[in-house]
C-alpha cells in the first residue's frame, strides 16, 4: 500500500517537529538533553527552509518526513507511533 508523499511548507513544521521528537526519544538515546533542545531549535530555523522536505501521510496526517538536499538524503524520521509499519520504506525509494 503506498501513501501520499507531498512537498511539506512552513505551516507543516509544527507536525514535523513532533515527528522529530517523537522519533528522537525512541531511537537516540545517545543524545544529550542540551543537544536535544539545541536541535529541536535549530531544525526549523537553519534547516528545514533550506531543505525539501517530503512528508508521508495517511488521511491527510503526516506520518513521517525526509528531507533532501543536493540529492543526498539529510534526514529521516518517523513518528514513533507508527514505526515498523513501510513509511520509511516508501520515503526513501
Amino acid at each position: 500500500m503506498s501513501h501520499p508523499i507531498r512537498l511539506a511548507n512552513a505551516e507543516d513544521y509544527p507536525r514535523i517537529m513532533e515527528i522529530w521528537e517523537s522519533a528522537v526519544k525512541a531511537t537516540h538515546d545517545f543524545l544529550a538533553e542540551e543537544d536535544f533542545n539545541y536541535f529541536k531549535e535549530a531544525i526549523p530555523r537553519d534547516y528545514l527552509p533550506n531543505l525539501e522536505v517530503y512528508l508521508i501521510t495517511e488521511n491527510d496526517d503526516a506520518k513521517g518526513f525526509a528531507s533532501v538536499a543536493d540529492g543526498n538524503l539529510e534526514m529521516l524520521f518517523i513518528h514513533n507511533d507508527t514505526r515498523g509499519k513501510g513509511y520509511g520504506k516508501e520515503l526513501y525509494q
